[in-house]
C-alpha cells in the first residue's frame, strides 16, 4: 500500500525507485543525489580543465561585449545560490539522505565556477555555443526537475531548501538558455562562414543548421555560390600540409602506412564518433526492454497503476528522441571525418602526381585514383564505426536473449560465426575482384581520355566507327570484370540475410526443444521479446557483413593508393652553377653572375633506368644571353636533351649545371588549359599590360586577336581546340616569353609556323632588337628548318645515335665539311633586315598598348539553370526504364512482390503460433517451425536473386546502353562543339556518371522498391494494434510527402551541383598531367597544387551537404516515427483492456525495423533521384548535343569510291560560327584533276587547315559545293566520306594500348607482317623492335613528336589502297629537312596514282607539286604551277618563298 508519507528510511535508501510511497512512482532522494548531481559534476569537473587547457590555445575571436557580461552576472548568481544550499543542506543533518546531499550541493557549487571559468573562455575563443556547457545544463536541468519535485513531496523537508533549489533550478533555465544561443550576431568579420561553425549542441543535434539550406533549394534554384562555405577543419590546404608532415615523420623510419598516417592525421574526427554510437547503442537496447515491459503492463493490466503506462510514454518519448538525435550527432561527426579523409585523398593524389617521375607518370592511373579509389575508400568506410558497434550489439543482444529464452541463444551466435566466417573467406575473393574490375575501369578511362583529347584526328582518320567500338568493347570488358564481383556480392548479400532470416527459426527450435521437457510455452511477451532481441542482433549482423565487403575494398584502394604515394618522384640531379663551384640544391632559385648559363658535362639521359641512354655524353657550355639552337634528324633525341635540362629525363651519369632553375619553357606540341587567352598567357604571374602588349606583337597575334569576336578573352577550348596548330604554339610561345625568364628553352616552336609568321616572330624576339636579345635571355632552341641557323650565336647537331656530331657557330659549321654540315649548308647567308622590323615594331607596340587590359575569362557554359533540377522529371523514369525491356522489369517486380511478402508474413505466423500456444500449450509444434522455417528460408533465396538480378542484368543492360548512348553522343559531335565544352566535364560523364550507373543507382531501384513493398505491408501490421492507429495514417503520409518533397528539391541540386563542382578537378588533373614538364619548368607546381586546394573545396561543398542532409533527412524521418511509436504506445495504454498484447508485440517490433525501413525508403529514393542526375546529365546531354550527321546526307558511294580522286570546289564560304562576322574560307575555287599533287600555303591562320576540313566535311560549308569524282561530298554520309579518305593529320591519335593496336585501329584485314613493313618504310621499326615490337606499349616506346608523326604516315601507307585521295595537314613539321626529303620520297612512290592535296609551312615539300595554291584571310589569292608562280612577279608564293 502507498501513502504519502515516507518511512525515514525509503529515500535513505539507493533505490532507484522509492518503495512504499509516493505511489512508488518517484526516485529515492539518495540515487537522485548520486546519478543526478554528483556523477554530472564530477564528470565536468574532470572535462573542464581540458577544454580550458584547449582554448587557452586559441586565439580571441570575439571581443567582450555585453551579452558576455550578462551571462557570467547570472552564473555567479547560480553560484551563490548553491554556496547558499551547501550551508543548508550543512545546517540539516537530519535531513534523508543528508550526507549524499550534502556532497551533491558542494560539487555543484564547484561545477558552477568550472561554468562560470568556461563561459568566459568560451565566449571569446570559441564561435559556436560551448558544447561542454550546454550538454551539462541540459542534462543537469532534467535531473534538477526530477530533483525539485522530489523536494516538494518531501513533507519534512526545510521551506528554505526547497525554495532556494527552486529559484536555483529556474537560474540554472535562464543560464541554460543563454550559453544555447548562437554568437555570429558578434562576429563581424565571419559572414562568409557556414551557419554548421555558429551551431551548437542543440544545432548539432537537430541539424538545424540545414535549415536554411533546405528552406531556399525548396523555393529557389541553388547555384554554387549558394552553398555554406566548408569549415576550417575541412579545408584541403591546412589538411594537405598535415599529411605531407606526417607522411615525410613516417617516412624517416621505414616505408610510411598510408592508414597510419591517416589515422594520425584524423585521430580526433575518427575517435569523436564514437561517444554518441555507444549511447545510440545504449538507447537501441532500451527498445527490447521497454517492449517487454508494455507486454507485461498490458497482460498485466489489472494490478498495474494507469501512472506506469504514462510512465512508459515518456520512456517512449525519450528513447525515440534520443535514437534520433544522438544518432544525428554520430553520423554527422562521421561524415566530417569522411569530408576529411575524401579531400586529403584528392590533394595528395594530386601533390604526388605534380612530383612524379616523368618515367612512372601514367596518365589513366591518376586519374582513376582520384576519382574511384578515394570515392570508393570513402564510400567503404561509411560503416567503420559500425563494425565494432555491431559486434558489440550482436554480444550484447546475445546476453539478453539468454535471460529470456537461456541457452536457445547459441542459435544466433552459431548463425553468427557461420555467416562471419564465410563472409570473411568470400571476402578475399571480393578484394581481388574488385580490384580487377578497377583495373579494366581505369583502363577505360585511359582510353576515353586519350580519345576526348584527339577528336579531330579521329574524324580526320575516318575512325569514329572503329575508336567507338573500341570504347564500347573496354565498356563491355569492365562490365564483364564486374560480373564476378557481383555475383559474389549477391552470394555476400544471402549470407548476410542469414542471421536475420535464420536465426530466429534456429532459436526458437532450440528453445522448442529445451523448453518442451519443462513444459515452458512460447507466451506472447516471450517471443516477440525475444523477437525484438534477435532483430536487434541480426540486422547488425547483415549490415556486418556488408560493411565487411566495403571494408575490404576500401583495404584494396587504400592499397593502391598507397602504392601511387610510393612511387618514384622526380629527382632532380641538376645543380646550380655557384661562384665558388659549390653545388647548391635545386630549392635555391637565384641567378648567380656566372660566365655560363648553362653547363653539361658528358651528361648520359635516357626514359627509364636499365635501357640504352638517348643521349651519350653530352657537354655544352652555354654563355649567358646567347642563342644555342640544337639540330638533328628525327628520333635523334632533341626533346631529351631538352627535357634532360629541365630535369624531366633521369641523368644516370654526368652533371647539368645552370644559373637558375627558374626556365620559361615551350613544348613542340602546345600546351594549354581550357581557359581564355589571356589566362593561358600570363597563368600564374601577374598582369603587366604593357609587357602584356609587348609580347602580344613580338608574337605576332595582333590580327588573330583582332578576328576573334571577343579578342583575347576567348576561350581555347580542351587542348586549345578552337585555334589553329599555328595560333596555339604562338600562345604557348607567349606565355614563356611573358614569363621573362632568364632561361628559355623552346622546342621547335616554329614548326608549325609559315614562313612569313616565322620571320617576324624570329626577328621579333631573337633578331638584333628583338624582345628577348634586349632582355639578355638565355634561349636554347630546337628546330628542324635550317633557315634559322645563322641567326645562331651557338649550334649543337646531335647525331642519330644519341651524341654530339659537332657544335660551335654557324660560320666554324659550314667550314668543317662534316656531317654536322648538311644540316646548315642550306642556311641563308644574309641575315633577317632586322631596321625594319625595329620600327615596325616600336609602331605596332605603341598601338597594342592602347587595346589590352587585364579581365577575367569568358565563361563558355552561360546556361541558365534547369528547373528540373528542382522540381524533377518523370520522364526521366521514363527514359530510364526504356533502357529495360518488359521482361527483365517483369521478372524485377514478381521477385520483389514475392520478396515482399516472404519478409512480412513470418511475423503473423508468429503471432497465430503465440495464440495457438496460449491456448493449448505446445500445440503443433513442429508444424508452426517448419512452415516459418520455409517462409524464412524462401526469403533468403528471394534476396539473393533480387541482388543479382539487379546488378547482374538490369545494371548490366542500362549500364552498356547508357554508356553507348554517351558516346555515340561524343562520337558524333560537330567539330564546333569541341572547342566549347570542357572535356574534363565530359570525362565527368564517363567516369563519375557511369560509376553510378554501375553502382549507385541500381542499388537505389533495388532498395526502393523492396522497402516500399515492405513499408506497405508493415504499415498494416502496426495498425494492427488497434484500428485507431490507422486514422492517423493520413496525417502520417501528409508529413512523409512533404518531408520528402522539401528534402528532394534541395537533394536534387545538391546532386547536380556536386556532378558539376568535380568536373574542374579532372580538368586541372587531366591539364596537369598533359602540361607536368610545363608547369615545373616554371616553377609553378606550389601554384597549381594551391589551385587544387581552392577547386577541391569547391567540390567538397556539395559533397559534404549531400551528406549531411541525408541524416537531416534521417533525423526528421526518426522524429516522425517518434510520434507513430508515441501514438501506439499511448492507444494501447490508454485501451489496455481491449488491446491484444499479440498484435501490440507485432506491432512495436514492426515499429523497429519499420523505423530502419522507411529511412533506407527516403534515403534510397533520394539517392534514386540523385543517381538519376547522372542519367539526366546523359540525356540531357545527348539531347542537346547537335549532331553532325544531316538528312540529307544518307548517300553510299561505291565501295571502290573515289576511284580516280577529281576535286571541284566552286565558289566555297564557311565560318564556324554562325554568329561570327567573318568568314573563314570566302569564295574558293578550285579544280582539282585525278592524280595531281596540291599545296597550300599561307600565313598562320589563313584558312588552309579550315579548308582541308571542309573536304571531310567536319566544316559545313554555308555556300558553294565540293564533288570529289562527281559525288557532291555534303550528300555523303560522313562517316563513309571520311573513312574514304586518306588523312595524315600533324597531330596524330595514340591511345594507352599496344603498338599494334594503333595501327591495325580495330582492322582485322591488317597483318602483322603488313605493320613491320610500314614501320620499317617511316624509319621507326628499330625502335619499336628493341621494346618488343608490335605487342610493345606505346607508353614504352617513348615517341618523339617527329616520330608520332612518322607514325601516322605509316597508318597512311597501310590505308593506300581505300580511296585514291591523300590530305596531308602538315604531316612532316616535326620531322627534320633529310627526314622529310625521304618521306616525301615515299610518298610520291606509294601515292603515285593518289592524287594528293597537302597543307604545309615548308615549301620545300610543294614546290614539285603540280599546282599551289595560297591563302589569305580565308581568300585563294593565287592558284597555279609552282614553277609559273616563283617566275610570275608580284606573286605572293614568289614572297614566301623568297622568305625561306
Amino acid at each position: 500500500m502507498n501513502s504519502a508519507v515516507c518511512s525515514p528510511a525509503a529515500d535513505s535508501a539507493f533505490g532507484p525507485a522509492v518503495e512504499g510511497c509516493r505511489r512508488s512512482f518517484d526516485f529515492t532522494f539518495a540515487f537522485e543525489s548520486y546519478f543526478f548531481s554528483i556523477v554530472p559534476s564530477v564528470l565536468l569537473l574532470c572535462f573542464a580543465p581540458l577544454r580550458l587547457k584547449t582554448l587557452s590555445r586559441i586565439r580571441p575571436k570575439i571581443q567582450a561585449n555585453a551579452f558576455k557580461y550578462v551571462k557570467l552576472s547570472v552564473i555567479a548568481v547560480l553560484a551563490i545560490l548553491q554556496l547558499t544550499l551547501i550551508g543548508l543542506f550543512a545546517d540539516s543533518p537530519q535531513l534523508q539522505a543528508w550526507k549524499p546531499a550534502t556532497a551533491a550541493s558542494v560539487l555543484s557549487f564547484a561545477s558552477s565556477i568550472a561554468v562560470l571559468t568556461l563561459s568566459y573562455m568560451e565566449h571569446s575563443r570559441s564561435l559556436r555555443p560551448s558544447m561542454l556547457l550546454n550538454a551539462y545544463l541540459f542534462i543537469t536541468t532534467m535531473f534538477d526537475a526530477a530533483t525539485l519535485r522530489t523536494l516538494w513531496l518531501l513533507t519534512h523537508l526545510s521551506p528554505r531548501i526547497r525554495n532556494i533549489f527552486t529559484i536555483a533550478f529556474v537560474i540554472k533555465t535562464v543560464v541554460l538558455l543563454l550559453e544555447a544561443r548562437g554568437k555570429r550576431s558578434y562576429v563581424k568579420t565571419e559572414r562568409n562562414k557556414s551557419p554548421e561553425d555558429f551551431s551548437g549542441l542543440y544545432g548539432q543535434a537537430l541539424l538545424s543548421w540545414l535549415n536554411g539550406l533546405v528552406w531556399r533549394g525548396a523555393r529557389h534554384l541553388l547555384k554554387p555560390e549558394d552553398l555554406y562555405d566548408i569549415s576550417e577543419d575541412i579545408a584541403s590546404e591546412g589538411l594537405s600540409k598535415r599529411f605531407i608532415d606526417e607522411w615525410e615523420l613516417q617516412s624517416k623510419t621505414g616505408s610510411a602506412d598510408l592508414k597510419k598516417v591517416i589515422f594520425q592525421l584524423l585521430k580526433w574526427p575518427i575517435l569523436v564518433p564514437i561517444v554518441p554510437r555507444l549511447a545510440l547503442l545504449a538507447l537501441t537496447f532500451c527498445q527490447p526492454i521497454l517492449l517487454k515491459r508494455l507486454l507485461d503492463y498490458i497482460n498485466n493490466s489489472d494490478a498495474e497503476s494507469v501512472n506506469i503506462g504514462y510512465g512508459l510514454i515518456g520512456a517512449y518519448f525519450i528513447v525515440y528522441v534520443g535514437l534520433a538525435t544522438t544518432s544525428a550527432m554520430y553520423w554527422h561527426r562521421h561524415y566530417r571525418f569522411l569530408s576529411m579523409l575524401r579531400g586529403t585523398l584528392i590533394t595528395s593524389v594530386y601533390s604526388k602526381a605534380i612530383n612524379l617521375s616523368t618515367v612512372e607518370k601514367d596518365n589513366k592511373a591518376s586519374l582513376t585514383l582520384m576519382s574511384t579509389d578515394v570515392e570508393r575508400t570513402t564510400r567503404g568506410l561509411i560503416d567503420l564505426h559500425e563494425m565494432w558497434a555491431n559486434i558489440l550489439q550482436v554480444a550484447i543482444a546475445t546476453w539478453l536473449i539468454e535471460i529470456e529464452l537461456g541457452a536457445a541463444c547459441v542459435g544466433p551466435v552459431i548463425i553468427a560465426l557461420a555467416a562471419t566466417g564465410t563472409t570473411i573467406w568470400f571476402s578475399g575473393y571480393t578484394n581481388s575482384f574488385q580490384l580487377r574490375w578497377i583495373d579494366k575501369v581505369q583502363e577505360r578511362i585511359g582510353i576515353t581520355t586519350s580519345i576526348l583529347g584527339s577528336m579531330k584526328a579521329i574524324k580526320l582518320a575516318g575512325l569514329n566507327i572503329r575508336v567507338s567500338n573500341l570504347l564500347r568493347r573496354s565498356r563491355v570488358t569492365e562490365l564483364d570484370a564486374a560480373t564476378r564481383f557481383r555475383t559474389l556480392s549477391a552470394v555476400s548479400v544471402a549470407i548476410g540475410n542469414v542471421p536475420q532470416l535464420i536465426a530466429p527459426v534456429l532459436t526458437f527450435a532450440i528453445y522448442i526443444g529445451i523448453s518442451s521437457k519443462d513444459h515452458h510455452a512460447l507466451d506472447t511477451t516471450k517471443l516477440f521479446t525475444s523477437l525484438a532481441l534477435i532483430l536487434l542482433a541480426s540486422e547488425p549482423l547483415f549490415m556486418l557483413m556488408g560493411g565487411l565487403i566495403e571494408l575490404r575494398s576500401a583495404i584494396g584502394c587504400f592499397a593502391r593508393l598507397e602504392s601511387f604515394l610510393h612511387s618514384q618522384s622526380r629527382i632532380d640531379t641538376r645543380t646550380l652553377i655557384s661562384p665558388s663551384n659549390n653545388h647548391k640544391q635545386p630549392s635555391d632559385r637565384a641567378v648567380l653572375a656566372h660566365p655560363d648559363a648553362i653547363v653539361t658535362h658528358n651528361a648520359l639521359f635516357g626514359w627509364k633506368e636499365g635501357n640504352p641512354p638517348i643521349i651519350k655524353n653530352i657537354s655544352l657550355r652555354v654563355p649567358p644571353s646567347k642563342l644555342v639552337m640544337v639540330a638533328g634528324p628525327v628520333a635523334c633525341g632533341k626533346s631529351t636533351l631538352l627535357k634532360g635540362l629541365l630535369g624531366e629525363t633521369p641523368l644516370s651519369e654526368g652533371r647539368v649545371e645552370l644559373s637558375s632553375f627558374n626556365i620559361a619553357y615551350c613544348e613542340q606540341t602546345a600546351w594549354l588549359t581550357n581557359a581564355s587567352i589571356q589566362r593561358n598567357i600570363i597563368n600564374f604571374s601577374a598582369f603587366d599590360s604593357d609587357l602584356y602588349s609587348s609580347v602580344i606583337h613580338a608574337c605576332d597575334l595582333d590580327s588573330d586577336l583582332e578576328a576573334l569576336q571577343k579578342g583575347d578573352a576567348t576561350v581555347v577550348g580542351s587542348k586549345g581546340f578552337a585555334l589553329s596548330g599555328g595560333q596555339k604554339q604562338r600562345i604557348a610561345l607567349a606565355r614563356a616569353v611573358y614569363a621573362r625568364c632568364s632561361i628559355i628553352v623552346l622546342d621547335d616552336v616554329f614548326s608549325q609556323l609559315d614562313l612569313s609568321t616565322q620571320s617576324i616572330i624570329f626577328g621579333r624576339l631573337l633578331g638584333p632588337q628583338g624582345l628577348l636579345r634586349r632582355w639578355k635571355t638565355t634561349v636554347i632552341l630546337t628546330v628542324g628548318t635550317s633557315k634559322l641557323f645563322s641567326q645562331a650565336d651557338h649550334i649543337v647537331v646531335l647525331s642519330s645515335e644519341g651524341t654530339v656530331d659537332d657544335q660551335g657557330t654557324f660560320q666554324e659549321l659550314c667550314t668543317r665539311g662534316n656531317n654536322a654540315a648538311k644540316y646548315i649548308i642550306s642556311a641563308e647567308e644574309d641575315a633577317l633586315d632586322q631596321s625594319s622590323t625595329k620600327s615596325t615594331y616600336t609602331e605596332d607596340l605603341t598601338k597594342a598598348r592602347m587595346v589590352y587590359a587585364q579581365h577575367g575569362d569568358y565563361q563558355t557554359d552561360d546556361k541558365k539553370l534547369d528547373a528540373a533540377r528542382q522540381q524533377g522529371d518523370f520522364s526521366i523514369y521514363r527514359y530510364y526504364l526504356a533502357c529495360i525491356s518488359w521482361t527483365v522489369a517483369a521478372i524485377f517486380l514478381l521477385l520483389q512482390l514475392v520478396y515482399a511478402f516472404l519478409s512480412t508474413f513470418p511475423t503473423i505466423w508468429l503471432k497465430w503460433w503465440a495464440d495457438a500456444n496460449m491456448r493449448e500449450s505446445g500445440s503443433r509444434y513442429g508444424y508452426y517451425i517448419g512452415i516459418y522455417a520455409a517462409l524464412q528460408v524462401g526469403a533468403l533465396a528471394l534476396s539473393a536473386a533480387v541482388e543479382w538480378w539487379s546488378f547482374n542484368v538490369m545494371a548490366v543492360k542500362t549500364g552498356i546502353q547508357l554508356h553507348n548512348a554517351l558516346a555515340k553522343t561524343v562520337m558524333s559531335a560537330p567539330l564546333d562543339f569541341w572547342s566549347k565544352v570542357d572535356s574534363g566535364n565530359i570525362l565527368t560523364r564517363f567516369s563519375q556518371d557511369i560509376q553510378l550507373l554501375d553502382i549507385q543507382l541500381p542499388l537505389a531501384v533495388m532498395v526502393v522498391t523492396t522497402t516500399s513493398l515492405v513499408c506497405i505491408a508493415q504499415v498494416g501490421l502496426i495498425a494492427s494494434a488497434s484500428a485507431w492507429i490507422a486514422l492517423s495514417f493520413p496525417a502520417l503520409f501528409a508529413v512523409f510527402y512533404f518531408v520528402q518533397k522539401f528534402y528532394l528539391r534541395t537533394s536534387r541540386q545538391l546532386r547536380y551541383l556536386d556532378l558539376e563542382e568535380k568536373a574542374p578537378v579532372y580538368t586541372q588533373f587531366m591539364e596537369t598531367l598533359d602540361g607536368l614538364a610545363t608547369i615545373r619548368a616554371f616553377h609553378w607546381s606550389q601554384r597549381s597544387v594551391k589551385h587544387n586546394f581552392e577547386i577541391v573545396d569547391r567540390s567538397q561543398k556539395p559533397n559534404y551537404l549531400t551528406w549531411a542532409l541525408k541524416k537531416w533527412l534521417a533525423l526528421v524521418l526518426d522524429l516522425v516515427i517518434t510520434g507513430i511509436a508515441i501514438l501506439v504506445v499511448g492507444v494501447v495504454v490508454r485501451l489496455r483492456d481491449s488491446s491484444s498484447a499479440g498484435f501490440t508485440g507485432v506491432s512495436l517490433t514492426q515499429i523497429i525495423s519499420f523505423t530502419t525501413n522507411i529511412k533506407y525508403l527516403i534515403m534510397f529514393w533520394t539517392q534514386l533521384e540523385s543517381s538519376l542526375g547522372a542519367v539526366a546529365r546523359i540525356r540531357q546531354f545527348e539531347k542537346d548535343t547537335a549532331t553532325e550527321e544531316q538528312p540529307e546526307e544518307t548517300h553510299d558511294p561505291a565501295f571502290d569510291w573515289p576511284s580516280r580522286g577529281s576535286i571541284e570546289i566552286d565558289k566555297l564560304s564557311a565560318k564556324y560560327s554562325p554568329d561570327s562576322e567573318r568568314l573563314t574560307l570566302d569564295d574558293i575555287t578550285i579544280s582539282i584533276p585525278a592524280g595531281s599533287k596540291v599545296g597550300l600555303c599561307g600565313r598562320t591562320g589563313s584558312g588552309k587547315s579550315s579548308l582541308l576540313l571542309t573536304l571531310f566535311n567536319l566544316l559545313t560549308p554555308g555556300s558553294g559545293n565540293i564533288t570529289i569524282d562527281g559525288l557532291d561530298v555534303s550528300t555523303i554520309r560522313r562517316e563513309t566520306l571520311r573513312s574514304r579518305l586518306i588523312c595524315i593529320a600533324e597531330e596524330p591519335f595514340m591511345f594507352p594500348s599496344s603498338v599494334r593496336d594503333n595501327l591495325a585501329l580495330d582492322s582485322i584485314t591488317i597483318t602483322d607482317e603488313q605493320m613491320v613493313s610500314v614501320l620499317q618504310q617511316a624509319g621507326l621499326w628499330e625502335a619499336v623492335e628493341v621494346k618488343g615490337g608490335l605487342d610493345a606499349e606505346m607508353n614504352e616506346v617513348h615517341l618523339s613528336q617527329g616520330s608520332k608523326q612518322l607514325f601516322n604516315i605509316a597508318r597512311a601507307l597501310l590505308r593506300k589502297d581505300q580511296g585514291k585521295v591523300l590530305i596531308m595537314d602538315e604531316a612532316t613539321s616535326s620531322v627534320d629537312t633529310e627526314r622529310v626529303i625521304n618521306i616525301q620520297a615515299l610518298i610520291r612512290k606509294e601515292f603515285s596514282s593518289h592524287t594528293i592535296i597537302s597543307v604545309a609551312h615548308k615549301l620545300e615539300t610543294i614546290v614539285d607539286f603540280d599546282f599551289v595554291g595560297v591563302l589569305d584571310e580565308g581568300r585563294l589569292v593565287e592558284y597555279d604551277n609552282p614553277k609559273a608562280l616563283l617566275k610570275q612577279e608580284g606573286s605572293r608564293f614568289k614572297d614566301l618563298w623568297d622568305e625561306r
